[in-house]
């Protein structure tokens, strides 16, 4: 049961409206139509803004990480597949706070009463202690399950499949190496083809290994962002992004005809929360491809992302509209003819523009817009870099960093 509550946690939390919904505006996908949306998504964030997602990242997700963690060493409830779980949601949780917030507690964090104060740790660090946890994750996972440890029960991501935890922690380590671009350049786009090629197979390579929480119909099981809109309305569709889809034919999935936040697949009360998925996979490989001059391998890895995200995305129109299938085929044949002939600055500029749609209402988004310039948004000057720490982290932690604000640019986000 505490594993299944912590799942559910990241799929409100990070896929509520003080992650998706905030970032989701200054990305364009989504408009600040009304009263607190609307001051927000014109940029105007201060402390309180951001109090309710940092405690609820560190007290509500990060806690009981720990303590599942903590639980599985203990000898009687010995579980290193429990344990390889929650270390893989920690550093996925951990990941989101620092490109978020930059230097955040880590290494002095969750102690509670015996330390209130805990110190900031370097973005550095954490991106190094995030792929430290995924590693230690991956060979815990492969332990053989035998009768000294508990087996998983109750996981409600991966209905207790080991093997699918093991791909999405890899695929999750190419993710966060690929943050650390700007940084590292060239050397960490081989790094991430090398990993890449010990185990092709061995990373999410299809939409039913996607991580992911997917929500239900019952009134409190609703998605998150869904509930924010039926509660507030203070959301509406961006006529920014509906021109960035032109003829998709994803355009009649995500964008709202009703003047909602978002269209059916992301918008309704049972819409999933997609932290990483086969298309982002793909598009991160795409990428490494392109800048280590291996086209043709980039090509293909983008059509693969295209043909993921529009088969995931309008599957369930296969039993609305008869001729999906046939419509859908006809869109990747004309994807596939139009990917074949593109090279150079066409390439990377098509793979940045298929990472901004796939990664749609997924504060990963405000990750490759910072570190790719892509889209180019005309009022990118006055888009913030941050978020602002919380207020209470200022009143009761000195060793919160003073020397930032919106603009300040973080450790993987150098000038």
């Amino acid at each position: 049961l505490l594993l299944s509550g912590v799942e559910a946690r990241i799929g409100y939390i990070i896929g509520g409206f003080d992650a998706a919904g905030i970032t989701g505006m200054w990305m364009k996908y989504i408009k600040g139509s009304d009263r607190q949306a609307q001051k927000l998504g014109q940029y105007n964030i201060v402390e309180k803004d951001v109090d309710n997602l940092w405690g609820s990242l560190y007290s509500n997700i990060l806690v009981d990480l720990q303590l599942i963690i903590e639980k599985s060493k203990e000898n009687r409830k010995k579980s290193p597949h429990y344990e390889g779980i929650a270390k893989i949601l920690m550093a996925m949780t951990y990941g989101t706070a620092t490109q978020l917030w930059g230097d955040i507690p880590m290494t002095q964090a969750l102690q509670g009463k015996n330390n209130i104060t805990p110190v900031y740790d370097s973005q550095e660090s954490i991106y190094q202690n995030i792929q430290v946890l995924l590693n230690e994750a991956i060979e815990l996972l492969k332990l053989p399950a035998d009768s000294n440890f508990y087996k998983v029960k109750g996981d409600m991501i991966y209905k207790n499949n080991i093997s699918k935890w093991i791909k999405a922690a890899k695929s999750l380590k190419l993710r966060y190496m690929l943050h650390t671009s700007k940084v590292k350049g060239n050397t960490i786009y081989s790094q991430i083809i090398n990993y890449y090629s010990t185990d092709t197979l061995d990373f999410i390579n299809s939409k039913n290994e996607d991580l992911q929480v997917n929500f239900g119909i019952g009134y409190t099981e609703n998605n998150p962002l869904y509930q924010f809109d039926e509660q507030r309305g203070d959301c509406s569709y961006s006529p920014y992004f509906d021109s960035v889809l032109k003829s998709d034919i994803r355009k009649e999935v995500l964008v709202s005809k009703n003047d909602l936040f978002a269209g059916p697949y992301y918008g309704d009360k049972n819409s999933p929360v997609c932290f990483i998925t086969m298309a982002e996979v793909k598009l991160i490989l795409a990428e490494a491809y392109y800048y280590k001059g291996i086209e043709d391998s980039a090509r293909l890895c983008l059509f693969n992302a295209f043909k993921a995200s529009i088969e995931k995305t309008t599957a369930f129109l296969d039993t609305v509209i008869t001729s999906m299938s046939q419509l859908r085929q006809a869109e990747l044949n004309k994807y596939n003819n139009k990917v074949s002939k593109l090279t150079g600055t066409n390439l990377i500029e098509e793979i940045n523009k298929q990472q901004y749609i796939v990664l749609f209402l997924n504060p990963e988004a405000f990750v490759q817009w910072r570190r790719t310039g892509y889209p180019k948004f005309t009022d990118a000057d006055k888009i913030p870099r941050r978020y602002p720490y919380s207020s209470e982290e200022r009143l009761y932690n000195p060793n919160r960093p003073t020397n930032t604000n919106l603009f300040t640019r973080m450790w993987i986000d150098p000038q």
